[in-house]
């Protein structure tokens, strides 16, 4: 290795670090300083068109647009993931959109990436800060995970939304879905997908608001969960809520279409707390009680929803086992 004498920068700062070999293997990663012109500006929206992208929001162009017609629109990053003899940009069509509307140059900091798949695409896509925070929606679409599934963007995203109680095992420490990792995420979706399919189903023959209710994350979550571990017997629990016919008082199933309908339920409760309650009545069901008034004890202990497994992992997994 050959060594390089000190040199300053601007006569002052001195350059201590010693050169390293060149690496063998090409870079995954890199990063350049381009002018981006309106020409260069269609080249790669016609060339690195990534079809996950979001639709085009003209509002986002124009403002875009006034703030370079102002002179003060800054560097900023634009993304190229490398797959293969493609690319994809993952990061700054609403930029280069802008760039060609008003005929201005702009400098971007360009960062490139080398992708084994179109997924590294799809992952760094939904990864990637943005001026606009992508919705779940938007960051899921690439993956196909609707498709996938065989459910519609707007089902898959209330099914995200009910990942989030169970990644977490219901407790009041709980993850936010913007601290689960999107590939978790997915890996949930994926593993209660059938158990979602018959859920969606089965809310087609309840009443408008009572499907609005049932859609909650902390009723879902249950659901699911109930639906993934008892089969059958969860399968006629849950029919039975969402058709409401017949349903005599005191039975599990009437005390949680009172509870789903009620005032307090859709403007106070939390999703851990109802999550609790919704468990407590699907306990009742399972031993044979009646008129069972649902609590929802210390939200900080594990959940215990009968018939399920208890998982005894670390992190992400939580034992669902304990106190009801």
């Amino acid at each position: 290795m050959q060594t390089q004498k000190a040199q300053t920068l601007n006569g002052r700062a001195k350059m201590l670090i010693q050169p390293v070999e060149a690496p063998t293997l090409a870079p995954m990663e890199w990063s350049e300083i381009v002018d981006i012109t309106p020409a260069l500006a269609a080249e790669w929206l016609k060339t690195y068109h990534f079809n996950g992208q979001r639709p085009v929001r003209p509002g986002n162009v124009e403002r875009l647009a006034r703030e370079m017609i102002a002179g003060r629109f800054k560097t900023s990053e634009f993304r190229l993931v490398h797959v293969g003899a493609e690319a994809f940009l993952t990061n700054g069509q609403h930029r280069l959109h802008a760039v060609i509307q008003t005929g201005i140059t702009i400098r971007g900091n360009v960062y490139h990436q080398i992708g084994a798949s179109r997924e590294v695409a799809a992952e760094d896509y939904g990864d990637a800060d943005n001026i606009k925070m992508r919705t779940i929606p938007e960051r899921l679409a690439p993956h196909d995970t609707a498709e996938r599934l065989g459910l519609t963007p707007t089902n898959l995203n209330i099914l995200s939304g009910s990942t989030g109680p169970i990644i977490g095992g219901f407790t009041r420490t709980s993850f936010t879905l913007a601290q689960i990792p999107l590939a978790v995420r997915i890996r949930f979706m994926e593993d209660y997908g059938a158990e979602a399919r018959f859920y969606f189903d089965v809310l087609h023959g309840a009443a408008k608001s009572q499907q609005r209710a049932m859609r909650g994350r902390g009723v879902m979550a249950v659901a699911l969960v109930t639906l993934r571990e008892c089969g059958p017997r969860a399968m006629h629990f849950w029919q039975s809520v969402a058709e409401n016919d017949g349903l005599h008082k005191g039975d599990p199933q009437h005390s949680l279409v009172r509870l789903l309908l009620s005032d307090e339920s859709r403007s106070r409760r939390n999703v851990v707390q109802l999550s609790r309650l919704v468990a407590s009545l699907w306990n009742s069901y399972c031993r044979g009680d009646k008129n069972h008034a649902p609590k929802a004890r210390d939200l900080a202990l594990p959940i215990f929803i009968a018939g399920s497994h208890n998982y005894d992992g670390q992190g992400i997994y939580l034992p669902y086992g304990g106190a009801e």
